[in-house]
């Protein structure tokens, strides 16, 4: 009997992303790019230095 049901397809549009967050918090993103980099650096350094 469930097959027999119409399919109703609705029509929604894509809400719009507002870039002007991002733009306004680039030296924030840059900063915690760097830092999640050197802490990535650092713990592969512990990795294979220390735990040898």
């Amino acid at each position: 009997m469930e097959r027999n049901l119409p399919i109703i397809i609705e029509d929604k549009d894509m809400p719009i992303d507002s870039y002007k967050e991002i733009k306004n918090n680039r030296g924030f993103t840059n900063i915690i790019f760097l830092l999640s980099t050197v802490s990535t650096s650092i713990m592969w350094l512990i990795i294979i230095y220390i735990c040898r």
